[in-house]
Parts: C-alpha cells; sequence; structure tokens
C-alpha cells in the first residue's frame, strides 16, 4: 500500500530540494508511512538521501520552463510545449488514477504540478499543494504575448482549484488559484556535517575564503570559469559543473561517495555564486552563507527572491556578462 503520492515538477532543483527536506522529516515522525514520489527531475537529486520507505517513479509531470542555460529561458517555446502536454496527458492522468487506486493512496502531494490535482480529483483522493509560486502566474506574463494561450492558464488554474489546500511557503505570490491557503515556514536543507568536516571530506582548505558555484542541472553555457583561478584570494568549488582550474571540481558521484550531501557543501564555503531559485536561496538561508547572485532572465519569482532573501543572509549582485567572463571581483 502506498499511503501518499508526492508528485514534483521536475523544473530546476527547488521543488526537489524541499520535498526532501520534507520527507527526511516525515520519515522522522512517521517511519512507516510508504511514499511514492513522481517525477521528471534527476535521479541523482532523490536516491542518495531518501529511506527504503520511498519509492521514485520518474515521470514527466508538467514541463517547466524551456531553458539553453541556467540564465536563458524561452517563454513562447515553454507555452507551446505546455500545450502539446495537455493534448497527450489525458491518457497520463488515466493511467495515474488507476494506479493510485490499486495501490490504495490515501493522500496526494503536489509541488507543483497541476496534473497532480487533476488526478486526486478524478480518484476522490484528498490533495495538498506545497509551493512559493504557481504556474498559471509564471506562465500569464508570456501568454499575452501568444494568442490563444488563455486557455493554458485558465486549465491550470482549474486544476489547482481541485486541491484541498495549499500550503504557501515564503517568496510567493499570491497563488489566489488555491482555496484554502495556510501560510508555512520556510523549507530548506540544512548541512548534517560541521563546516571543518565537510571541507576536509571535501579537500577545501580549511583557511580558504570559498565560494560555492551553483547554477543548477543546467549549468552555464560559455561561461569563463578559468578566469576565476587568477582571483588568488578566493578558492572555487564545483559539483559536476564547467571546472575551475585550481579548485575542488566533484563529480555527483565522488560526492557521495565521500559521504557528503549538497547541503553540506552550501553550509561549508563562505559564498554561494548563483542565479536565485528556491532550493539554493532556503540552503543559504538555513545554513547563513552568503550569496552572489545575477539575474535569471525573463522568470517573474526572480524579483520576489531577489528583495525577500536580504532578509535572510548577506548577497552582492553581479551583472549576467561579468559573471560569464569570469570578472568576479569588480
Amino acid at each position: 500500500m502506498i499511503h501518499l503520492a508526492y508528485y514534483v515538477s521536475s523544473h530546476g532543483y527547488g521543488h526537489g530540494t524541499r520535498t526532501l527536506a520534507i520527507l527526511r522529516e516525515l520519515a522522522k515522525v512517521a517511519p512507516d508511512l510508504n511514499v511514492c514520489v513522481r517525477t521528471g527531475a534527476p535521479a541523482r537529486l532523490f536516491l542518495p538521501d531518501l529511506s527504503s520507505a520511498v519509492d521514485i517513479h520518474y515521470q514527466a509531470n508538467d514541463v517547466g520552463v524551456v531553458q539553453s542555460d541556467g540564465l536563458t529561458l524561452d517563454g513562447i517555446a515553454t507555452l507551446h510545449r505546455y500545450a502539446d502536454f495537455l493534448e497527450k496527458r489525458e491518457p497520463l492522468i488515466e493511467s495515474e488514477v488507476r494506479w493510485a487506486k490499486e495501490s490504495g493512496v490515501r493522500m496526494i502531494v503536489g509541488d507543483i504540478p497541476p496534473l497532480a490535482f487533476a488526478v486526486a480529483a478524478r480518484a476522490n483522493i484528498p490533495s495538498v499543494a506545497i509551493g512559493n509560486f504557481d504556474w498559471d502566474w509564471i506562465y500569464r506574463e508570456w501568454a499575452e504575448q501568444v494568442p490563444g494561450s488563455s486557455v493554458l492558464i485558465e486549465s491550470i488554474q482549474a486544476d489547482y482549484g481541485c486541491a484541498d489546500l495549499l500550503l504557501r511557503l515564503p517568496f510567493h505570490d499570491d497563488m489566489g488559484a488555491f482555496d484554502p491557503i495556510e501560510d508555512v515556514p520556510l523549507v530548506g536543507r540544512r548541512a548534517r556535517l560541521s563546516r571543518d568536516v565537510a571541507r576536509r571530506r571535501a579537500g577545501i582548505p580549511l583557511d580558504a575564503r570559498a565560494v560555492l558555484l551553483s547554477f543548477g542541472g543546467m549549468g552555464l553555457a560559455d561561461a569563463n570559469f578559468d578566469e576565476l583561478s587568477n582571483q588568488s584570494d578566493h578558492y572555487f568549488v564545483t559539483v559536476g559543473d564547467s571546472p575551475v582550474p585550481g579548485g575542488t571540481n566533484l563529480s555527483e558521484g565522488e560526492l557521495h561517495s565521500r559521504g557528503l550531501l549538497y547541503e553540506d557543501l552550501v553550509g561549508a564555503v563562505d559564498v554561494v555564486a548563483t542565479k536565485p531559485g528556491y532550493g539554493i536561496v532556503s540552503e543559504c538561508a538555513v545554513n547563513r552563507t552568503a550569496m552572489l547572485y545575477t539575474d535569471r532572465g525573463a522568470f517573474r519569482e526572480f524579483p520576489i527572491l531577489s528583495d525577500g532573501m536580504q532578509r535572510y543572509f548577506p548577497t552582492v549582485h553581479i551583472d549576467n556578462e561579468s559573471l560569464r567572463a569570469g570578472r568576479w571581483s569588480q
């Protein structure tokens, strides 16, 4: 029997990392709870850190945002891709409803693909949404440029209206398609290891001013990270990204073989260089790590995050051109 089906958007890492934080706590208070996470996010995000009571089923629940790299978005292509997804999703809903009924699913949680709540309504299963933004809000600005796209927004809002409750996280829009709404505190992954232990395992000098480059699964196209090695007053760390000469450059496999999770690195460095997204912002907040951040294109979440995160930790802004060129000391 599956007690809880947890549907997770595959866009970025924020949806997945806060899901992991929540599942960790659920395992403490309800160790016998059987959970199935249904997501299109990469396996490496979930597998090293989940209990045996959690199954992972990989499927695309939504389309997120079309990107060529971590900073370049294509809103028009996103709307076309979501229109294609809607045309083909009915068989997926029917399949998910059958699975949910056959598995005895008692509750559905969605962070925050509209599909989750369509499945819950069709299967007559209670559902809870968790998030700090909704996809109709993200897509609405782009929809003004694409005739006929209002039907996509209406479809998303109708799905969200099926949820029985929204647990709304900080850094949010109004999320008015949901009712009722309960505001909840920040959710993020805290480092398990002390700073020194994490640095020793990662190979980061204990006395270095360490900077973690964190640009999600997409990375950065044409970034000149070689230039960073000339800035001798900082030590650079990457995981599965473009390596910085002379720094600590770990693969995902090396990270886990050394007994480290990503949040351990966030807690171990002095600064995270990134594009703000909920996942990395929350982890800098709970680990009290400073941030060097850049703009992330025409993404409506960015101004809310950049304004809100000033309350949690020190931040410095850098423009895209200087970031890509490696001119960080200016």
